[in-house]
């Protein structure tokens, strides 16, 4: 599918610009000084075709029809100039030389006065063609041509990057945990329990002004990654009153107007959190087991738990957004102050139909083919619901030119309701199983920061210093699971039996309360001195700071289910399982009550000191050449602890890196550019990966266990990349990226007791290599077609290689070598957007898909798992109806491909053949409809 979307966009540019029309250039100067105009509009009059100028006052309006053409260039405070009779010949050139003259009426009594903007993409393409690293990104103007609804969603659009799970980000097929995040300027902390990773998808789209993704490490940027650091701002202050209201609805197939079975829900779910009624019962003991043999205290203790086992039936209704916009700016005095405060909120839904198998005993036939037994085929019913709340209050006090202070809020809540009822027969247990997951999930990030720039001497030196504080908070209180059966090949008729255990088990009636805590205290400050002043040249720069960060995260978790000893009366088990679990049924004989096998490892502490500091040299050797070197050391504590006891583990990690940065750019001309640069970065294990504390994966059916003995990975990177910018809102680029790993951290499958485990391991070594090209190109000027001078083009594309040498412990009975965890091969995006500002109509069409990748390591009775490749089409139309009113429809997976994992049976790395490589898991997410309305009052 890939190839024919490519083919189509590169037929349709080739199309419309082939043949011999002309060109008409030229360059528009002031008539007075002589120096070029910059952003001056150069059109053929009566058209839309044209062209402005660049940073050396030359504009270019190429494949121009042979004719005679009146030429018309305006610009602010000058005197609009029209050149009559231009003549355009075939295959040929026609240079003009405008000068124009200033409009002294205009210019009495002007007064300038505002803040950079940095959400639109002439902003973004500035700011990627002025840095000194490889950089790419995404603006708020170009979040608003999308049904994107959150930075997950956001993010994929960039080169080279694709999303894991819908919400961890991949870059250049490294998995999430090879990338950092910075929010606002300071270190987003991981949101999940389970792994490394910033999710993505808690931060609504409405809430971002740009995104930065740096792909190329340098002195200033933090020294832990490999795939690259997101920078991800929200929306800034502003200096006009502004107030906006939108609207929105969706919805999706199979999901909306369908009657769906959940769980019990609290009053208070549809603002994201959870009222109370989940939580462990007043008075509950830290430990049910020092009730010992007492039964009257473990029958009173057991009662005091809610039955809430059953389900509901719940009407789906359609799903809700809306986010509020207020600025304002004022003055206090002489400082200048400005705002920009929102409110988002969305209740979404999604229902999906998931295939889960998993299989045994494989046999080699001979051919190089595996065959295998199943061992269960299941299929999942999984309701979904999400709210989501959004807040933000940016504020900027400027006191002067060379002066301002910020003070940036971020705080985002979501609440995830996910009832997944899975039926299907298990052939190793005989048994044909109905399984509950009752799981509720509260996140929530709050990231404040104040930030001063000032300007210590006119173009000479400046100070910016940075106070920040993140809070990452999850709670799942109650996570009941529950396990029914009835032999295999039953009729309908016979009833099935609630599997109520004689020991506390994490699948058979359990009950599980996870809660996390960290923050994130940080310091930042940064030194800018130019020096070296020459006659007409650059000057030497001089950049160097430091950064100091504490982060401490508390994590406690409690295994606590309900149980039966033995002679549990007949009469009860056969209940239904809804009816089960009430107080009525608690009894120490014949009954249930609750027990509990909390572990030591179950809970943690773990803190992370990293003090760093750097400089850089800015050297602009010639008016082509600069050479940025520097260097940045950074001295990391990492501490980890349990209570004493059976597997306890305590973790003391003091690391001092020493990382080398290089960028050397080449100005091959005004409008393209050469950029190499080399960093040597690291890779730190993450708090959970570090902890002993093994979680039960209900919907992989599987075990999650960290590793205290893991390694620091070491990472070599090299990046190459030619720019070209043929206008200030038009950018072409080509590039090629090569890292070594040592010691890398993946995550392995393994053999456990009865399900496989997941744990985190070191590789010894690995190589990634590759090449990204990216094109934002407008097709104006190509013809007088008005559909096409107000279509453009956005396409990007990676191609990579990638190899892991692995320990050869004699334990791992796979090849020598494989692609690294979470890598594809190719990943492509593709857009077409359409913009008439005249008749406010905007149409859009983007297009995604990633090639395969491995999302666990696997072995010989345990294959590697592969992450299946997917098509993705969505596509947006806004039409301004009022100067205040804009309506919006978009949907989203227009294709609604499966989403699927094979596994790899022979370890051979290819998947291709569906009998040795079965489906592990499918689903379909179903299409999805938005319609919304933008009100600005």
């Amino acid at each position: 599918m890939f190839q024919k979307v490519l083919s189509f966009l590169l037929l349709l540019v080739s199309a419309y610009t082939y043949g011999q029309n002309g060109t008409i250039s030229g360059i528009v100067t002031d008539a007075t000084t002589g120096e070029t105009v910059i952003g001056a509009n150069v059109v053929i009059q009566g058209t839309t075709v044209g062209a402005s100028t660049d940073v050396e006052g030359k504009f270019s309006i190429p494949n121009v029809k042979p004719g005679t053409y009146n030429l018309q260039v305006t610009f602010v405070t000058y005197k609009a100039h029209l050149i009559p009779n231009v003549l355009v010949e075939s295959g040929k050139i026609t240079n003009i030389q405008v000068q124009m003259q200033e409009d002294v009426s205009e210019l009495e009594e002007v007064v300038v006065t505002g803040t950079r903007e940095i959400n639109n993409d002439f902003a973004l393409l500035k700011a990627i063609k002025e840095s000194k690293l490889v950089v790419s990104g995404i603006s708020a103007e170009q979040i608003s041509r999308s049904q994107d609804r959150d930075a997950a969603q956001v993010v994929r659009r960039v080169p080279g990057i694709t999303l894991q799970d819908n919400r961890f980000v991949v870059v250049r097929g490294l998995s999430s945990r090879y990338s950092n995040v910075m929010l606002n300027g300071v270190l987003a902390p991981s949101t999940e329990a389970d792994s490394r990773a910033f999710s993505f998808d808690i931060v609504p789209s409405g809430l971002l002004d740009r995104m930065l993704i740096y792909k190329s490490g340098a002195a200033e940027l933090p020294g832990d990654f490999a795939g690259s650091v997101i920078q991800v701002n929200t929306k800034s202050a502003v200096d006009h009153n502004f107030f906006n209201v939108a609207l929105g609805t969706g919805y999706r197939v199979n999901t909306t107007l369908t009657s769906r079975s959940t769980q019990q829900r609290s009053s208070t779910e549809w603002l994201g959190f959870d009222n109370g009624m989940r939580d462990m019962p007043d008075g509950a003991p830290a430990d049910y087991r020092k009730l010992g043999f007492n039964v009257s205290k473990i029958e009173a203790e057991s009662r005091k738990f809610k039955n809430t086992w059953g389900l509901e039936e719940l009407n789906v209704k359609p799903d809700v957004r809306f986010n509020i916009d207020l600025g304002r700016a004022f003055k206090i005095g002489r400082v200048s102050v400005n705002s920009i405060n929102s409110l988002n909120y969305s209740n979404t839904n999604q229902y999906n139909t998931i295939e889960f198998n998993r299989y045994q005993n494989y046999t080699e036939n001979g051919s190089g083919d595996y065959t295998s037994a199943d061992m269960f085929r299941y299929n999942d019913e999984q309701f979904i619901n999400n709210v989501r709340v959004g807040l933000l209050s940016n504020w900027t006090f400027r006191y002067s030119d060379k002066s301002s202070i910020e003070f940036k809020n971020l705080y985002n809540r979501l609440g995830t309701t996910q009832t997944t009822i899975r039926e299907g027969d298990n052939f190793f247990r005989s048994q044909h199983y109905r399984n509950y997951s009752l799981r509720y999930i509260e996140r929530s990030i709050y990231s404040g920061q104040l930030e001063g720039n000032h300007e210590l001497v006119t173009d000479k030196s400046k100070i910016t210093w940075l106070l920040g504080y993140t809070s990452a908070k999850r709670n799942e209180p109650d996570w009941k699971r529950l396990v029914t059966a009835r032999p295999l090949g039953s009729s309908d008729e016979v009833a099935y039996s609630v599997a109520v255990p004689t020991s506390t088990s994490p699948s058979n009636a359990a009950r599980f309360y996870q809660n996390l805590n960290e923050f994130n205290a940080t310091n930042r400050l940064d030194f800018e001195y130019s020096f070296n002043e020459r006659e007409g040249k650059d000057p030497f720069e001089l950049k160097t700071g430091y950064w100091l960060e504490y982060k401490e995260r508390n994590f406690d978790a409690r295994q606590i289910g309900h149980v039966a000893r033995d002679g549990f009366n007949p009469e009860i088990a056969s209940l239904p399982y809804n009816q089960i679990f009430s107080t009525n049924n608690v009894s120490y004989n014949g009954g249930h009550f609750i027990s509990e096998n909390t572990n030591v490892t179950d809970s943690y502490e773990a803190s992370n000191v990293l003090t760093a500091g750097y400089a850089s040299l800015n050297m602009p050797l010639t008016s082509k050449i600069r050479v940025i070197p520097g260097i940045r050391v950074e001295h990391n504590i990492q501490k980890l602890e349990t209570a004493e006891g059976v597997g306890s583990a305590k973790v003391n990690n003091p690391v001092t890196s020493i990382l080398p940065f290089l960028n050397i750019s080449y100005n091959l001309n005004t409008t393209s550019l050469l950029r190499l640069a080399y960093s040597k970065t690291v890779n730190r294990p993450e708090f959970r990966e570090l902890a002993p504390f093994t979680f039960y994966d209900f919907d992989n059916q599987s075990d999650v266990l960290g590793n205290p003995k893991l390694k620091i990975a070491n990472i070599h990177n090299v990046d190459l990349r030619y720019e070209y910018y043929p206008t200030p809102n038009e950018f072409i680029s080509a590039g090629l990226f090569y890292k070594y790993f040592k010691n890398p951290i993946e995550t392995n499958i393994d053999n456990g007791t009865d399900n496989p485990v997941f744990l985190f391991n070191n590789a010894d070594n690995a190589q990634n290599y590759g090449v990204e090209v990216e094109i934002r190109k407008s097709l104006a000027y190509t013809s007088s077609s008005h559909l096409l001078n107000h279509t453009s083009v956005v396409f990007n594309a990676s191609y990579i290689f990638s190899t892991i040498n692995l320990l050869n412990d004699g334990q791992l009975m796979e090849k020598d070598s494989r692609p690294m965890q979470g890598q594809s091969p190719y990943i492509i995006n593709a857009g077409l957007f359409y913009n008439d500002e005249d008749n406010g109509l905007q149409a859009n069409i983007q297009y995604n898909i990633f090639g395969k990748r491995i999302a666990f390591v696997g072995l010989l009775g345990q294959p590697t798992w592969w992450e299946m490749p997917r098509n993705v089409i969505d596509i947006t139309i806004s039409k301004t109806i009022s100067k205040r009113t804009d309506l919006r429809l978009g949907i989203s997976d227009l294709l609604n491909s499966k989403s699927y994992i094979r596994e790899d049976a022979n370890l051979d790395n290819d998947v291709s053949n569906s009998n040795t490589n079965k489906i592990v898991r499918s689903t379909r997410s179903g299409q999805y409809i938005t319609l919304g309305v933008a009100v600005k009052l």
